[in-house]
């Protein structure tokens, strides 16, 4: 947002003001100088208006690196909360099963559901449960550091972003991200 008229609006809602002779593509402190203050508390200065403007982008900025992450993640994991939420408890039936001397698919059922489709169907429930969760837990220790690498760069990102000193720094950080990929 370089446009002072949206950022008048943000910092001083409800005062009343006019821009005169002010063009698209004109600068902050041109469209500044031309402001004609008319009602309401005082206007906010140029500093005021430019650091309203470097904060937005900064907000703006951290809102599409968070996207482009979640980007990333969805080209090694299945989108979705709700299989989020199915990959968290069958992680977590793998640990207990690999600890399970003699596993029973009563008590894995995500495990249980993937017999003779991630594992093959030996007809013996424990050997065949105890390979899903070896399966399971291979699987999520290949996802790790993946996962680490987005979470890195998406933090490491959203650091330069907050010690960007204007809406140039802010792009050339955005313009610069290396997400993970499959290989």
């Amino acid at each position: 947002m370089n446009d002072l008229a949206a950022v008048l609006q943000h910092l001083r809602p409800g005062a009343a003001w006019a821009l005169e002779g002010v063009s698209p593509g004109d600068s902050m402190a041109d469209q500044y100088a031309a402001l004609d203050w008319r009602q309401g508390d005082t206007p906010p200065t140029l500093a005021e208006c430019e650091a309203e403007v470097l904060g937005l982008a900064v907000t703006e900025a951290k809102r599409e690196i968070d996207a482009a992450a979640e980007v990333a993640r969805l080209r090694f994991i299945t989108a979705g909360s709700g299989q989020a939420m199915v990959y968290e408890r069958k992680g977590q039936e793998a640990d207990a099963a690999a600890a399970d001397p003699s596993p029973a698919a009563a008590d894995y059922p995500l495990l249980a559901a993937e017999v003779g489709i991630t594992a093959p169907d030996t007809g013996d429930e424990a050997v065949d449960i105890a390979a899903v969760a070896s399966a399971v837990l291979a699987q999520r220790d290949l996802w790790v550091p993946v996962a680490a690498a987005i979470e890195a760069t998406r933090l490491s990102a959203k650091q330069a972003v907050d010690a960007a000193a204007d809406e140039a720094a802010i792009q050339a950080v955005l313009d610069g991200l290396a997400w993970p990929a499959p290989s």
